[in-house]
């Protein structure tokens, strides 16, 4: 066996003799930097070299360190057109027909999406705040002709009417 890294220059710069030489690591590195690679003269792609030294992303002591001090933190998020809490992303995405990624966007970039806005549950918001983005929110549902926000409490709330932003504040707060 005969294992080639190819340079970016089309110069071999390396020659390994047995699997047990091949450093992946290095090779992925050098894959980076435009390196090709040769199996017996033959081109080789870079998960084929992987395959054939049985890489799996990690080493085993690798694996077991991540495992063991992996701790996800999941936050629970609130949508504030609903005022309803969520444990996850994926809750809410199940609830409301939208995709997680969707959701994840809207909280990193601080817009709506699909009519929906969102924040993490455990922010803390000022009256003001609060106040604005609810403004903000039935700003832009009058804009794009949506129609008005109401939930069964707040419609009882308004005698059946359409949600007033008093009711939409406490939605909001509870």
């Amino acid at each position: 066996m005969q294992f080639e890294h190819i340079g970016p220059d089309g110069e071999c710069k390396c020659v390994d003799v047995h699997i047990s030489c091949i450093n992946i690591e290095n090779c992925i590195d050098q894959a980076a930097n435009g390196y090709k690679f040769k199996l017996d003269g033959k081109r080789i792609e870079l998960s084929e070299v992987k395959k054939l030294v049985g890489y799996t992303g990690r080493t085993s002591q690798q694996s077991a360190t991540t495992a063991e001090t992996s701790t996800r933190k999941v936050r629970s998020i609130r949508c504030l057109n609903t005022g309803k809490t969520y444990k996850n992303m994926s809750e809410a995405a199940k609830d409301l027909g939208l995709d997680s990624a969707q959701i994840s966007y809207s909280l990193k970039v601080g817009r709506p999406t699909k009519g929906y806005e969102f924040e993490f549950a455990d922010e803390v918001l000022t009256k003001e705040e609060t106040s604005e983005r609810l403004a903000a929110i039935i700003k832009e549902n009058k804009q794009t002709a949506a129609p008005a926000i109401s939930t069964p409490s707040s419609a009882k709330a308004t005698g059946g009417k359409q949600a007033s932003f008093a009711a939409l504040a406490k939605q909001v707060k509870g």
